[in-house]
Order: C-alpha cells, then sequence, then structure tokens
C-alpha cells in the first residue's frame, strides 16, 4: 500500500526469549536492521514515512505499549484540569501490556492485555461536609487519592472517609498469538480477565502431540487456560478452515465440560 499522507509508527517489542536479535549472539543490537522485514518483499519499510520504534523488555518479562499517567498532586491545578478535561474527551485511559507466548523455536510470538484505568469515585458531599471539607478544589485532589486538611484545622482528612465505593470496576481483555503455551509473565497479564481470546487450532485424537510439533493450542487447552486465569469469556478462534461448523459447535460444549 501506498504511504503518502500520514506517518506510521511501527513500535517492536525487544528482548526475550525468543526474540531472534538476542539470541543470535551478536555483539551490538541493532534493532533498526535485520529483524525479519525483507525490504525487497516490503519495500513499505524503505518508505520515509514509517519509523520505526523499539520497546524494551521490562524487568518482569512484560513490555509496557501505553501506560496510564499517575497524577501528581502538583499537577492538579485548574490551568491542568482544564487541558486534562479537553485532551481527554470523556474517553476512559487504557493500557496495553504484551507478555511472551511459545509457539515455534526461533519464532517470537507474544499476546496482550488491554486494561481500563480504574474509574475515579465520587465525593459523597454529606460526608465530607461533615468532614468540615466544602466543595472545591479540596474535592478533586480527594478525587484523585489525595488527603486534605480540613477548611478550619489542619486535621486530615483521607478519601476513603468521603469517596463513594465504585460499584463497576474496569474491564480487561486479552489477545494471545499463535501458541502451544504461555510464558508466567503472559499468565500473570491474563489473571482476573474478562475476556480471553485464545486459539484452538489443533483438533482430533493426537491433539496434545500434535500441540507441541505445530506449536498451536488445543479447545482443551484453552478451556484450561481461561479457568486458571478465572475469564469470565473464552472465545475460540485460528480454528481450522477444515472443521465444519457443527464440529465447532461440539468443541464449544466439551469445553464448557472440561473446564465447569
Amino acid at each position: 500500500s501506498k504511504i503518502k499522507y500520514i506517518t506510521i509508527i511501527v513500535y517492536e517489542l525487544t528482548g526475550g526469549q525468543n526474540d531472534p536479535v538476542e539470541n543470535k549472539g551478536h555483539g551490538k543490537k541493532d534493532y533498526n536492521k535485520g529483524r525479519g522485514t525483507h525490504t525487497f518483499i516490503y519495500p513499505e519499510f524503505r518508505n520515509p514515512n514509517l519509523i520505526r520504534r523499539t520497546i524494551p523488555m521490562n524487568a518482569d518479562g512484560t513490555w509496557t505499549l501505553e501506560e496510564i499517567e499517575n497524577i501528581s498532586q502538583s499537577d492538579i491545578s485548574a490551568d491542568a484540569l482544564k487541558k486534562e478535561a479537553y485532551s481527554n474527551s470523556g474517553i476512559q485511559k487504557i493500557s496495553i501490556k504484551a507478555g511472551e507466548v511459545n509457539h515455534l523455536p526461533g519464532i517470537q510470538t507474544f499476546g496482550y492485555a488491554v486494561e481500563e484505568a480504574p474509574f475515579e469515585r465520587r465525593i459523597d458531599i454529606g460526608k465530607a461536609q461533615a468532614c468540615g471539607i466544602s466543595p472545591g478544589p479540596k474535592f478533586r485532589l480527594l478525587k484523585k487519592g489525595f488527603p486534605v486538611k480540613m477548611d478550619e484545622t489542619d486535621q486530615m482528612i483521607q478519601p476513603d472517609q468521603v469517596l463513594i465505593p465504585n460499584t463497576v470496576r474496569p474491564r480487561k481483555f486479552a489477545l494471545l498469538g499463535d501458541n502451544c503455551a504461555i510464558s508466567k509473565s503472559m499468565e500473570s497479564l491474563i489473571q482476573g480477565v474478562d475476556v480471553l481470546v485464545q486459539e484452538a487450532t489443533i483438533i482430533g485424537e493426537n491433539g496434545g502431540k500434535d500441540s507441541l510439533i505445530r506449536g498451536h493450542s488445543t479447545p482443551s487447552r484453552a478451556g484450561k487456560m481461561a479457568c486458571e486465569s478465572k475469564a469470565n469469556v473464552l472465545l475460540l478462534n485460528h480454528i481450522s478452515c477444515s472443521v465444519q461448523m457443527d464440529e465447532v459447535n461440539e468443541l464449544i460444549v466439551q469445553v464448557a465440560k472440561e473446564t465447569n
């Protein structure tokens, strides 16, 4: 495709057990060259409007693609709040993290977990006024999780004393790439997920053996993973086109029986 009027940034995750550059014994690792992007096949990578940037692996074996920034007390000013309100436009912030999954030797594949930021809690105005705090800038500090002084004294009021508990928790979604197993770091990322998307390519009596040889998962393995991660919903994808729809329905029943 032609790239003329927009700039595209490609983020490449570096490091990990299956990194093709890390594990070739290179002296100086140049992640902008030789990472399987053959320009004679993909001429787009020669386009000046396509920028390649790298994201190094975190100490815990995950990668952070999008992070929810923590706001400091000094950031909460009238001008900062106006800017925040304008930039947010009511859109909920999210975090995006990645972890390695095991596919085939020499092929690095990933899974991704997307999670909403905790919802901002509302002020119980009656409790706040009973604690000696009038509506105003202090309400904003409390909602952001900072303690404030009472209006008439130096006594500190903690946010939990006046905030209403949230009845809705942030949602979490995970999408796993081709795999026959996942890393410990990926296991931690999918804990408590609302929706888990996992492949179920290998079907048949030799599923377990074929899974390791071909580097793909089975329906029962996907079901076990959903059960262990306490996923609310499991979506199976990457199902072989040779499988008929009635077989797919049988697979769903099979996974439900094996994991409940």
